[in-house]
């Protein structure tokens, strides 16, 4: 189970009701206004579908229980909600030492700053970002509208970015 961010699952894991989370992956537009349905993976859905199929027919198959554990928790608590948008989609395939963007969304504070697809985040307003854990609580640190710095590597180059975070639209 991951643990990165709350989702779905969460309420069930609060309760210790044991939980598993299938991931097919994100896209520029993944949780975002224009996020819609022709975007969904359906070839990583099938393959996670057989996964469960076959996960589901060894499982009935085990005579004994499985033993359930708790997942570490983190150091830093994650804000369930950011009050910012940086316009940059993590990539949660890859884990540098930071966090590299699979997507840097058109016309966001990210892009407005430089900030490429090819960088590799390594700090965010003063913090050190090692990794999606640093980097979202980074995020939910930072306030909209207050030029904020993005340290990245790019290439073998470090780099300090100016941007300026724009107010997150609450759609709830």
């Amino acid at each position: 189970m991951s643990t990165k961010t709350p989702s779905d699952q969460t309420v069930f894991y609060a309760r210790k009701i044991p939980v598993l989370q299938f991931f097919a992956g994100v896209h520029q537009d993944y949780h975002t206004p224009d996020d819609d349905w022709q975007k969904i993976n359906t070839k990583g859905i099938k393959k996670i579908l057989e996964l469960i199929s076959g996960l589901i027919w060894e499982l009935d198959r085990m005579p004994p229980r499985i033993a359930i554990s708790a997942v570490k928790k983190e150091e830093q608590k994650a804000p369930s909600r950011f009050s910012v948008y940086l316009g940059a989609i993590p990539d949660y395939s890859v884990e540098p030492d930071g966090v590299k963007p699979m997507g840097v969304k058109k016309g966001s504070p990210a892009e407005k700053a430089g900030l490429r697809e090819s960088d590799v985040i390594i700090g965010l307003d003063q913090k050190t970002i090692k990794n999606i854990y640093n980097y979202v609580y980074a995020l939910g640190q930072t306030k909209p509208e207050v030029p904020t710095e993005v340290v990245v590597l790019r290439g073998n180059r470090r780099m300090i970015l100016s941007i300026i975070l724009e107010p997150r639209i609450n759609l709830n």
